[in-house]
């Protein structure tokens, strides 16, 4: 019973911490496509055409993580 009640802690502990990597990667994953459409933004503000800004847009969107 004793080694049931460490274990059920244990995984608690472990659910809490990966609970916690995800939202990190969350917080990473936003400013990653943050940082994308501002990329994008920054090119059309340079005159760069929309089927370009669309081709680069694409393109960093197959770079970074799901």
């Amino acid at each position: 019973r004793e080694d049931l009640s460490l274990h059920v802690e244990r995984c608690a502990e472990r659910y809490g911490a990966v609970q916690s990597e995800l939202s990190s990667l969350r917080q990473q994953v936003r400013r990653i496509e943050t940082a994308i459409w501002g990329m994008g933004a920054l090119l059309l503000a340079m005159g760069a055409g929309g089927a370009q800004v669309l081709a680069v847009l694409r393109g960093l969107a197959n770079i970074a993580p799901p």
